[in-house]
């Protein structure tokens, strides 16, 4: 069997597998390789191979077409925090932790580059699964993510400038650096004119995007640089572009299957590790997966998010990425890694990408949230028959007015501390905190409240805060749903619940109204606390 046969075998079982057992593929993927690698006439299944280089650009094309910049608007500053925070710590950790255990500086510090970055495919998956990309602290991670992304292919551009020998004309690496920002350039400033037009044309669309993709690709090759940093600079430079959003269902649908073929590839490259090899491995994977949690927590905190979202934030950033393993081939073939060193990244990227749907979960996420030191809550004075408000956006503020001008007693919980300051300065008794916390519960005396109004977004918010209250001999809680299936859970819980796909922005004052009329009809019997 030829290895272009065997590599698709192994890549279609695979991405088979990874969706039947709900798991990541690309360690999937990557221990199918090394697994077939021991099959007699496998010898040719390596990642230096034609059909997987090819599969490699296409990987990071897809990669480079989701960079657009447009998403890091508005949560810009906290993700170059996080990111850039996450990057040099882990990085530098890493580096330190290779050294120390004997692999030469030269290899440590390309492994602790690998380290630093956290993989695109894995966090973005999670994030979408979960229903969380919309929220402040998915788009955070977005940004982080994508930032990221960038900062490892200038890693790789600068990786790749060290084995300038035998390419075709002698031209500097950074003039092919210099090539790609024209290129990128050109193409934001003149590719409306010369795209725009075509946007009912998808098969023009797809051949364009291809001669975009070669041509990038073409000058890489032809200055020395990795093919990758062209393949990725011709994905950014489309991201923008209607062209961007049109060629990425056929891309990713090509792009799951060449990847794949790359991971296996990758797998069957790998040597059986020695019991060093498993040590460094361990190590490494020690620093990812218990330092980037507290570094992305931590700055997160510090940049303004909640409590629970900058610890979510941390477990979803806590493994290795693709270009980790993109990093480990380039750096194999330069001879800057050796095979162990390169074996001991692989084994780190793949034991770190499985981990992770393991530990970045909403029960775990809480369980470290009730267990770490917190500051203490802000103290709510003495209230009773007064409502509580779980969230206030632009889509609270209607309730928030018609509650404050009916001169109803009145406690507002938000996780953005801005929000909470900015109530505070209008004589509104506020707390900073997730609303379905118990001890946040408990601050704000919810159990003495004639209502409880949340907009969290979340389901299971929801329903931890309809399990912490009393909804016999407690307040009336109102909270929204999205979706008909959330709606009949939370009626079923016994809560009065608001189903945002049937009110728009002119029936909000309406919805407010009728809230503002239940809490009235249900007043509460004073009773000494």
């Amino acid at each position: 069997m030829n290895e272009a046969t065997l590599l698709a075998l192994a890549a279609a079982g695979g991405v088979a597998a990874a969706q039947w057992s709900r798991l990541p593929a690309v360690p999937i993927l990557v221990l199918l390789g090394f697994a077939i690698s021991w099959l007699p006439g496998s010898e040719g299944l390596r990642v230096d191979g034609e059909v997987p280089t090819l599969a490699l650009a296409y990987l990071v094309f897809a990669a480079g077409l989701e960079l657009e910049p447009a998403r890091l608007v508005g949560n810009l500053a906290t993700a170059l925090r996080v990111g850039v925070a996450q990057f040099v710590v882990v990085g530098c950790l890493g580096t330190l932790v290779a050294s120390g255990l004997g692999v030469d500086a030269a290899a440590a510090a390309t492994i602790g580059i690998g380290i630093a970055g956290s993989s695109t495919i894995v966090g973005v998956r999670l994030l979408i699964e979960r229903g969380q990309l919309g929220e402040a602290f998915g788009r955070v991670v977005l940004g982080v993510l994508l930032l990221q992304d960038l900062l490892m292919m200038l890693a790789l551009a600068a990786i790749g400038s060290l084995g300038v020998d035998g390419v075709p004309f002698t031209a500097s690496p950074l003039v092919g650096i210099a090539l790609l920002i024209a290129g990128h350039a050109v193409l934001r400033r003149l590719g409306p004119r010369w795209i725009g037009g075509h946007d009912d044309r998808p098969p023009l669309m797809i051949l364009i995007a291809s001669s975009v993709l070669f041509a990038f690709v073409g000058i890489a090759y032809y200055t020395g640089l990795p093919l990758v940093v062209g393949a990725f600079a011709a994905g950014v430079s489309l991201s923008a572009f209607p062209v961007g959003g049109m060629i990425r269902a056929p891309i990713a649908s090509i792009g799951i299957f060449v990847s794949a073929i790359f991971f296996v590839a990758l797998g069957g490259s790998i040597e059986t590790p020695t019991l060093r090899d498993v040590l460094v491995a361990g190590s490494l994977l020690a620093v990812v997966v218990l330092a980037t949690p507290v570094v992305v927590a931590v700055t997160a905190l510090r940049s303004g998010l909640a409590r629970r979202e900058s610890i979510e934030a941390g477990l979803l950033l806590a493994q290795c990425g693709e270009l980790t393993l993109v990093l480990a081939v380039l750096g194999l073939g330069l001879g800057i890694l050796d095979q162990a060193s390169f074996s001991a990244l692989s084994l780190v990227t793949v034991a770190s990408m499985m981990i992770t749907p393991l530990l970045a979960t909403d029960r775990f996420a809480w369980w470290l949230t009730r267990r770490l030191p917190r500051r203490p809550l802000e103290a709510v004075p003495p209230i009773e028959n007064h409502v509580v408000l779980l969230g206030c956006g632009r889509n609270s503020e209607v309730l928030l007015e018609m509650l404050r001008v009916a001169e109803v007693p009145l406690v507002v919980v938000d996780r953005d501390p801005g929000i909470v300051e900015r109530l505070r300065e209008r004589g509104i008794e506020s707390i900073c905190g997730e609303g379905s916390d118990p001890e946040v519960l408990r601050a704000t005396r919810a159990s003495r409240a004639r209502a409880v109004v949340s907009t969290m977004r979340r389901v299971a918010d929801n329903v931890r805060l309809l399990r912490r209250v009393d909804l016999d001999d407690g307040p009336l809680v109102v909270v929204r749903a999205f979706f008909d299936a959330d709606t009949a859970r939370l009626s079923r819980l016994g809560a009065e619940v608001v189903s945002e796909a049937e009110v728009g922005a002119a029936e909000t004052v309406l919805v407010a109204r009728g809230i503002l009329a239940a809490t009235r009809a249900r007043p509460r019997a004073t009773q000494s606390s």
